[in-house]
């Protein structure tokens, strides 16, 4: 005779089936990627606040809040940054505010990311408006293929 296992022959095909619908489930939501954030708070002068935004901008940052910080000239910006966006931000941020701007970086949490990697236009106005090909860039795609 055969063994058939603790539970006998009916436990793998449960498996097997369990496996399999749950692999399905998970198929129809889009898939999104996480990504770590940090929290920045920047100390800066009024004259280096537009160059402060655009450095800030230009990596993907969001501004949270600015406030003045009392009986000084400077401001405290609080940003929320991309990690993988991170990479040289004091230093560019030195160079473009001439040394006006110090920021601290604090991790902040794992976001999900806004786009959708694998998105392709399917509706008439998608199709309309990006054509059959996306040229349009995609960040979630571009940091699944790097």
């Amino acid at each position: 005779a055969e063994y058939m296992g603790r539970y006998g022959p009916i436990s793998g095909q449960m498996i097997s089936t369990i496996k399999e619908s749950t692999r399905q489930a998970l198929l129809l939501q889009p898939a999104r990627l996480m990504e770590a954030t940090y929290r920045c708070e920047i100390q800066a002068t009024a004259d280096s606040l537009g160059k402060l935004y655009g450095v800030v901008f230009k990596r993907r940052g969001r501004i949270l809040a600015e406030t003045m910080k009392e009986g000084t000239p400077y401001f405290i910006v609080e940003a929320l940054l991309p990690v993988c966006e991170s990479f040289g931000f004091a230093d560019e941020l030195h160079r473009r505010t001439s040394g006006l701007a110090l920021p601290q970086l604090f991790f902040h949490a794992y976001l999900l990311m806004p786009t959708d990697p694998f998105w392709v236009p399917t509706t008439d106005e998608e199709l309309e408006e990006h054509g059959e090909v996306v040229t349009a860039p995609n960040s979630a795609r571009d940091y699944m293929n790097a």
